[in-house]
């Protein structure tokens, strides 16, 4: 079983990322504002960068050799990649994304 330390860490991650569902689907959902959308989204990326940050410092070994990841470090690393280049071209305005209609 995960230490209690652990077992706080997760659940924490868990309910930021409850709060951040919640604040995507309600808040931004209500409002057309790019800068709302930009300022949000930025904030979130910056949580991304941390948490990538967090895992590498955890394991700097293990998180760089890329040949060793599992099914969860792939699936974990791939969804936080993918993210942060969404989050990044949508910032930047790279391929039309982040201009709202």
């Amino acid at each position: 079983p995960p230490s209690p330390l652990a077992t706080h860490l997760i659940t924490v991650l868990g309910a930021w990322s409850v709060s951040i569902v919640t604040l995507q689907t309600l808040l931004l959902q209500q409002y057309r504002d790019l800068k709302l959308w930009k300022i949000f989204e930025f904030a979130i990326l910056l949580t991304d960068l941390g948490i990538v940050y967090a895992v590498y410092e955890a394991d700097p070994v293990m998180a760089v050799s890329v040949s060793k990841w599992e099914k969860a470090e792939w699936t974990n690393n791939g969804i936080f990649g993918m993210v942060i280049a969404i989050r990044t071209a949508f910032l930047l305005g790279i391929g039309g994304v982040g201009k709202l209609n």
